[in-house]
């Protein structure tokens, strides 16, 4: 292995893989991508289209897999122009459930893949929340089960050393039996070929020990990679089923929500219909009243005059009457006189509150005589 890793433990070149992890991730992660490239004439946008998610996990990359590396796409800056000198600006952002496209003050609701559509030039995530943190766990887990194969992966690569070593030391005992071919026939004698079987023995056993090793190896690497595949689905299973619960989860606190509101807008229109008929009946009962009021004053009225053209009437027949008996007549000055002509000078004459005139004639009071 000529460009593998010089392992300082076993002195041997291993293959190795170098990654970059960091401790802690932000609260909010913004992406910014490359726009534009310089070159003679100045800026030129870049016109290629960058996919993006809704969702990123960045567990594998933090060096402690307990914390939350699940983000969420919460907006998104779009450039419209062909330089960065010239153009406009326009976002879309997530408000609850619902994307909302913000251009200067015209704001419009959009889908989620007309946001996945857009050339984006500023994407911005925001960690998940609590609800969130069972998946972010199973994530993290599974970034554990990736760190695990990445060391079956290594371990692959030592076994794929030692069954080099096997070969090597299959090729050492190739030599050590042509070199004991050659003392056979070099020097017959029986002590430097016996220790030179033992040395092929030697070496023999050596390579059935290495080779079983090497067997016993590969079956445990088999084992572990069986053991992390499994662990692997049963938590991409786990992941997606806690995303269907978090989702239907979801689903019912915005149905729920859209239930609450259009209670709450029916209850405010039945107050108002209520307050408005409650309105409508008291003016209803203010005018009733009103009127009542004013046809009995009407009435009364009516009653008033009534009563007074009656009393008046009864006056005009008592007088009447009161001429009829008096046998004397009034001149033209109202004054009266009796059957002699002589002058009879009656008391102060009184009225009445109805302005009726009344005198005095024997010692009562009786309706006084109008001029005629």
């Amino acid at each position: 292995m000529e460009n593998g890793f010089d392992c300082k433990k076993c002195k041997t070149k291993v293959m190795a893989a170098i990654q970059m992890t960091t401790r802690e991730l932000p609260q909010i992660l913004l992406i910014h991508l490359k726009l534009f490239n310089a070159d003679l004439n100045g800026s030129v946008k870049i016109k290629k289209h960058v996919d993006f998610d809704l969702t990123i996990n960045l567990t594998s990359y933090l060096t402690n897999d307990n914390q939350c590396g699940q983000y969420d796409l919460c907006s998104v800056l779009v450039h419209a122009g062909e330089s960065a000198h010239t153009g406009h600006y326009y976002a879309f952002k997530k408000e609850n459930s619902a994307w909302l496209k913000c251009d200067d003050n015209v704001i419009t609701q959009v889908t989620e893949a007309e946001v996945l559509e857009e050339h984006a030039y500023i994407l911005c995530y925001e960690k998940a929340t609590a609800p969130d943190m069972k998946v972010a766990a199973a994530t993290a887990t599974v970034g554990s089960a990736k760190t695990q194969e990445k060391q079956v992966v290594v371990a692959e690569s030592q076994s794929k050393n030692t069954k080099k070593e096997v070969g090597y030391n299959a090729a050492k005992l190739d030599t050590v039996e042509e070199t004991v071919k050659k003392e056979e026939e070099r020097v017959p004698a029986v002590n430097e070929i016996k220790v030179l079987k033992d040395l092929l023995a030697t070496a023999a056993s050596q390579q059935a020990q290495s080779k079983d090793e090497f067997m016993k190896n590969k079956s445990a690497e088999t084992d572990r990679a069986d053991e992390t595949t499994r662990k692997k689905n049963k938590l991409a299973y786990e992941v997606l089923e806690t995303e269907k619960q978090i989702a239907s989860k979801n689903k019912e606190a915005h149905l729920a929500a859209e239930e609450h509101a259009w209670r709450k807008k029916m209850d405010m229109r039945n107050k108002m219909a209520n307050r408005t008929k409650q309105a409508q009946e008291k003016k209803k009962v203010k005018l009733s009243k009103e009127l009542k009021k004013r046809t009995e004053e009407e009435e009364q009225q009516k009653l008033n005059e009534a009563l007074f053209l009656e009393k008046q009437k009864q006056q005009q027949d008592a007088q009447r009457e009161l001429n009829e008996t008096l046998t004397g007549h009034a001149d033209a000055t109202g004054t009266v006189l009796d059957n002699t002509n002589e002058v009879v000078v009656p008391a102060a004459i009184p009225t009445d509150s109805q302005g009726g005139m009344w005198m005095e004639l024997g010692g009562q009071m009786i309706p006084g005589v109008l001029p005629l």
